[in-house]
């Protein structure tokens, strides 16, 4: 039986020729990187297709067919060794079938293997398509200026960053209750609103030059008195 000691502990290599190879049964590709990692401790893999068929818990054919399967797809090597003055097979060496060699890609340092997988994450920096280059500028424009409404505690937290001294939960349900609108148009900048909001209020409580109290106003000033219309 194969124990948890005979496993190697090396990890597998399996190349993306070999697995989107749809010649190539499911099996006989995890198979491959089973043959990378042995192949990583003396440069050529020894182990027998019944090593292998008690490991995978399959048969010996089903082993050997893909084994053979890897050879001709040219994945692999298979190369038999006779015991001498015979032609009685004394072992089989199973080698990767790469330019590159199994060592190298195994000791391949960790940052130069992350750097494809880096660049898939990344724009490209050479423009192969103008329809294509304004469409991607004009997703991340319209990501960059989506507008996301505030809660009282984001308007709270910037008002004490700006020592505003205002009510953050009117602010919020004044401009909730307009669906985030300013004069029709969609509110863009919830932070640019409030600095405008606090001016205004701001405003109010300064009193007017000259300004003299209701009780010393005649009947024309308070009829032309629209303060009224400007609290909000």
């Amino acid at each position: 039986m194969v124990s948890f000691m005979t496993k190697p502990g090396f990890y597998a290599i399996v190349p993306a020729d070999v697995r989107y190879n749809k010649s190539l049964p499911m099996g006989a590709r995890m198979l491959y990187g089973e043959l990378t990692a042995l192949c990583n401790q003396e440069g050529y893999c020894w182990a027998t297709n019944a090593y292998f068929s008690e490991l995978y818990e399959v048969g010996d054919r089903t082993i050997s067919s893909w084994v053979s399967k890897l050879k001709e797809a040219g994945h692999i090597d298979v190369q038999m060794i006779l015991r001498e003055g015979s032609k009685q097979v004394q072992a089989r060496h199973i080698t990767i079938a790469s330019a590159r060699p199994i060592e190298e890609i195994l000791h391949t340092p960790r940052k130069n293997l992350l750097e494809g997988v880096e660049e898939n994450f990344h724009t490209p920096t050479k423009k192969t398509s103008k329809g294509i280059v304004q469409a991607n500028n004009t997703n991340n424009n319209t990501s960059n200026k989506r507008f996301a409404p505030p809660t009282v505690f984001d308007v709270q937290v910037y008002c004490n960053e700006k020592q505003y001294s205002i009510d953050a939960e009117h602010f919020v349900n004044y401009y909730e209750a307009r669906g985030w609108m300013l004069n029709k148009v969609k509110m863009k900048s919830w932070k640019a609103a409030l600095a405008t909001w606090v001016k205004r209020d701001q405003n109010k409580k300064v009193p007017a030059k000259n300004a003299g109290s209701i009780k010393n106003r005649n009947i024309a000033e308070s009829l032309s008195d629209r303060s009224w219309a400007y609290e909000g």
